[in-house]
């Protein structure tokens, strides 16, 4: 009877905990937009940390499935153990028992694992010597990260929007301002404390080291079309900046491939948002330049790039 619970607790609980170990740390990584994925314990056949990115280097451009063909050796590998431990207790029961019915149970305990140490062996072989092909696992999905909301961009069509092409430009040609802001920011225990947004086309970086407060660092940025929307009236396509008190609440961003709207401009290297229901947030372009868009902040992708590893959901936006 002890025998019976115990298989039947055990084997559910195994399969569980496999279960969870396979698809709880990728679901974990493609929630984020970082695509550097570091494995909460270290496994043996796989760098701790890895690119999760087809088109970042990896040995075979292929990680899901390195990671997918490991767990399957773990598996075969745990369950020959508990094949193994179920035989010694169907020996124990066989010896102990002085009930023919309880040497009986025990022959058959022995029985079954046997049989089941021989399934986790038959799969070893045929996915190691006999057609080692069937691990090659490989998905090959390429990440696509589109920015909800109408006024999103600039009404610029990228052609790349249609055949895949996410590239942008990057000149490099980053803002005294933000050269200034991240110098503080690398030397660590500074943090962006604040981003606010003047009508005259200025945009502050404002820093904060515990009690000190760094608002030097300004620079260039563009609002909507249509200038600025007052606090509480700003409409979906009015081409109007919104101002008030906001935060970013999302930060869309995946190395060297731009953001693209859902209507499929080009957002350049990363889509920082505010709000949205409007698809409202900062943004670059294409080119890597400044220009009007429909109501977000426009920024240069270099600018863009150099604060994105600053960046952080919660952070206060001031559009005044």
């Amino acid at each position: 009877m002890k025998v019976n619970i115990l298989k039947k607790t055990i084997v559910p609980l195994c399969l569980i905990i496999l279960a969870c170990s396979i698809f709880l740390p990728f679901g974990e990584t493609l929630a984020q937009t970082d695509t550097t994925y570091k494995l909460l314990a270290p496994l043996p056949g796989i760098p701790e940390t890895f690119e999760t990115d087809p088109a970042k280097d990896f040995p075979d451009h292929c990680p899901l499935g390195v990671y997918l063909n490991l767990i399957i050796k773990i598996i075969i590998g745990i369950s020959a153990v508990l094949a193994m431990v179920m035989i010694v207790m169907g020996g124990i029961e066989y010896m102990t028992s002085e009930l023919v019915s309880g040497k009986a149970a025990g022959k058959e305990t022995i029985e079954h694992a046997i049989f089941g140490l021989l399934i986790a062996l038959g799969a070893w072989l045929i996915l190691n010597t006999i057609n080692p092909a069937l691990l090659n696992t490989c998905l090959n999905i390429q990440p696509v990260s589109i920015v909800m909301g109408v006024d999103a961009g600039d009404n610029t069509i990228d052609p790349g929007f249609a055949t895949g092409d996410r590239s942008y430009v990057n000149n490099n040609n980053v803002s005294p301002g933000v050269i200034s802001a991240v110098t503080k920011l690398q030397q660590g225990g500074w943090e962006i404390a604040q981003l606010r947004v003047y009508p005259n086309g200025r945009m502050l970086i404002g820093l904060r080291n515990g009690s000190q407060v760094d608002n030097s660092s300004i620079i260039n940025i563009s609002p909507g079309k249509n200038g600025y929307a007052a606090v509480g009236t700003a409409t979906t396509g009015d081409g109007k900046t919104p101002m008030g008190s906001w935060k970013i609440t999302e930060v869309k961003y995946i190395p060297d491939q731009a953001q693209f709207s859902k209507a499929g401009s080009n957002m350049g290297a990363a889509f920082w948002s505010i709000d949205s229901s409007r698809g409202i947030g900062f943004h670059g372009n294409k080119q890597g330049t400044l220009g009007v868009t429909n109501g977000c902040v426009r920024m240069t992708n270099a600018d863009i790039v150099a604060l994105q590893p600053y960046i952080k959901v919660g952070i206060p936006v001031f559009i005044q």
